[in-house]
């Protein structure tokens, strides 16, 4: 109960300095050095912490990986492959509560800022008058967040896991109970109210949507 309301605390001060600086590195700086005092973690030994994250070679290549991956779905966001990737996925499922769930935590995975529009397009026509705008919203936020919390493309799962000293390979199986968890969570409190059915025929031809969608995704996921 105390480590809840420590890390309470450390979120209140996150939403303070955000609030009047709107400086995030800053935010995050204050909110780090915050939590050193309030868990009693060793000064040096966070200090030596903070230093191995910003200069080991697996960070150094995750960064550079992540602004060439950057790079790449911009140029496909500029040339409308983003665009057909989303066509391609509703002709794959034909399932509006699976076109407003997975749909988005498969964009998800692309990080262009393009995403977020069609991600948010995605559950807007999926979901349709089932759920009210705020609903959309925080489906279309909640899903495609997904992947960043196990997915080793996200450098977040690749930092965390080596400062941990954990494996990927165990930490994704540890996550697997989690994510079920999550998806759940938000069929139980949204999805549910969407009808499954889209009202359009079967796409006859599957395979040759997901060659379509495999050949806009596939080069930034296999980066």
């Amino acid at each position: 109960m105390i480590e809840l309301v420590k890390l309470m605390a450390v979120f209140a001060l996150i939403v303070l300095i955000l609030k009047y600086t709107k400086l995030l590195s800053l935010t995050i700086g204050c909110a780090a050095l915050a939590v050193i005092p309030l868990f009693h973690l060793d000064w040096l030994a966070s200090l030596k912490t903070s230093g191995k994250s910003v200069i080991s070679p697996l960070t150094i290549t995750t960064t550079c990986a992540f602004y060439i991956i950057t790079f790449l779905q911009r140029m496909l966001e500029k040339r409308g492959k983003l665009t057909r990737a989303q066509e391609a996925l509703y002709g794959i499922f034909n399932n509006r509560r699976i076109n407003a769930s997975l749909s988005p935590m498969m964009i998800g995975m692309l990080s262009a800022a393009g995403v977020v529009a069609i991600a948010g397009s995605i559950v807007g026509k999926s979901a349709g008058d089932s759920l009210d705008a705020e609903e959309k919203t925080f489906i279309s936020s909640y899903y495609r967040h997904v992947p960043e919390s196990f997915m080793p493309t996200f450098p977040g799962a690749i930092i965390g896991a080596e400062l941990a000293g954990i494996a990927l390979s165990s930490f994704l199986a540890g996550m697997i109970s989690v994510v079920i968890l999550i998806i759940s969570l938000g069929f139980i409190f949204y999805l549910r109210k969407v009808p499954k059915h889209t009202g359009s025929p079967p796409e006859a031809d599957k395979a040759r949507k997901i060659i379509v969608f495999s050949k806009v995704s596939g080069p930034c996921l296999s980066s």
